[in-house]
């Protein structure tokens, strides 16, 4: 039994074990940290050697007899003491080192993060700039020709300039919503609110307000969404995933084409949503980098409808939050699939 030796040598085998525990468990948390730096790993080996020789002492402390233990010529007795020397005054320096690489890697992080900030802010007025320029210039040449030219003008071509400034103005208010949405986003100021909403419901409202555009290009849009299906999801946000992804849908099919939007239920919690439309299709080397903000992939419509390229990106970004996920299949003049999945109840 352990307490059958000398006081002394029973001491000598709790503090060893007692610093070998320290040491090693020490040691393993280090080793099994996520994301760990080199000198923190190179530490946990050290740790766990350090331990492993104080596991080694106990024992022989304990197999010896007392006077041979407490011998300090003995090399166990000495190797363990000039570990223990070693360790207490090196570890600080150690420690130090490890805060250093620490730190150093959050500036790293910092930088990135305030690079891409910097980047998308970039982007952010491009896009402000390029977009609004287009319909705000329409907006000055119509008006200008109107003013002048409206005592002689025709009533079916007073008609097509209103429509066309009508069009106009829903591009720009499409624009502006979307940077609005973006830049919340982007600065983390948007709110989520979750909550179950029927999908139907939410179809049936985005299509109200594309309702104009669908007729203008005599488009068929078919809905095979089953009456009780619901999502679990923020309304506004998701709301903006379906006004951006339908509005893609209309403004890339031809006039005379056909939109479905199906739903089928996946997995146990699941079910994906899929907006598929016979229209002019993506560009394979489009289709890679469509949802990176840095590429710019903002093309016109079949109609010459102009747009942000903003739409994937903030759908994506929304769907993300609301623990949802989209994937785009296209072929280049057959059409477009876009399939979103969403849970239906509370994870």
């Amino acid at each position: 039994m352990l307490f059958s030796k000398s006081s002394e040598v029973n001491r000598i085998v709790i503090i060893s074990v007692f610093i070998s525990f320290l040491y090693i468990s020490g040691g393993l948390m280090l080793f099994f940290k996520k994301n760990k730096t080199k000198i923190q790993e190179l530490v946990s080996f050290l740790c766990v050697f350090i331990g492993a020789t104080f596991v080694y002492r106990s024992i022989w402390a304990y197999l010896k007899e007392a006077l041979e233990a407490l011998n300090f010529d003995n090399h166990v007795q000495i190797i363990s003491y000039l570990f223990l020397v070693v360790g207490s005054f090196s570890f600080p320096m150690i420690l130090l080192l490890i805060l250093k690489e620490v730190e150093e890697k959050e500036i790293k992080i910092n930088n990135k993060t305030l690079k891409l900030l910097n980047r998308n802010k970039t982007k952010f007025f491009s896009i402000i700039a390029h977009d609004l320029k287009g319909p705000l210039g329409t907006y000055n040449q119509m008006i200008e020709m109107l003013i002048d030219r409206h005592k002689e003008m025709p009533s079916d071509k007073m008609e097509e300039f209103l429509k066309k400034l009508q069009n106009s103005s829903k591009q720009t208010f499409n624009l502006l919503e979307n940077l609005l949405q973006w830049s919340r986003s982007e600065s983390g100021t948007i709110k989520i609110k979750p909550k179950q909403l029927k999908l139907n419901e939410i179809i049936n409202s985005v299509q109200l307000l594309m309702k104009h555009s669908v007729e203008i290009k005599n488009l068929n849009v078919s809905v095979k969404i089953g009456e009780d299906e619901t999502v679990y999801c923020d309304h506004n946000m998701i709301m903006t995933v379906f006004r951006n992804l339908i509005s893609n849908a209309i403004k890339f099919t031809p006039n005379n084409g056909q939109i479905t939007i199906t739903s089928k239920n996946i997995k146990e919690n699941n079910i994906e949503i899929c907006i598929e439309d016979t229209g002019v299709g993506i560009a394979s080397k489009n289709l890679k980098a469509i949802f990176d903000i840095d590429t710019e992939t903002s093309t016109k419509g079949t109609n010459n409808e102009s747009g942000t390229g903003l739409g994937l990106k903030l759908a994506k970004e929304f769907l993300e939050k609301n623990n949802g996920s989209i994937k785009i299949e296209s072929t280049e003049t057959t059409g477009t699939k876009v399939f979103i999945q969403l849970p239906k109840h509370k994870l």
